[in-house]
């Protein structure tokens, strides 16, 4: 099974704009489902030649606070296109 991931990264025009969306209920047609703060542990791995870096490939295990078990991602080299990148997770 293949997850396809897309990604934006924004960076606000201030500091306070992230708490300001937080508030928000709602944002346009976009409604708050739900809310909840996570504890989460992440490691990454790679070679000791740095082979999996090199290749742009991202090996991580993510452990949540509460959660039984932990959740290992395996990332690929990604396609950006308009500042959004796609690749398999």
């Amino acid at each position: 099974m293949s997850i396809l991931e897309r990604e934006l990264k924004l960076r606000p025009r201030d500091a306070t704009m992230m708490d300001r969306l937080a508030a928000l209920e709602r944002l346009g047609d976009f409604s708050v489902r739900g809310r909840r703060h996570e504890l989460q542990r992440n490691s990454f791995f790679d070679t000791s030649s740095r082979a999996l870096g090199k290749a742009r490939v991202g090996f991580r295990r993510r452990v949540i606070q509460g959660q039984p078990l932990a959740t290992w991602s395996l990332k690929a080299e990604s396609v950006v296109l308009r500042g959004i990148a796609t690749r398999a997770e």
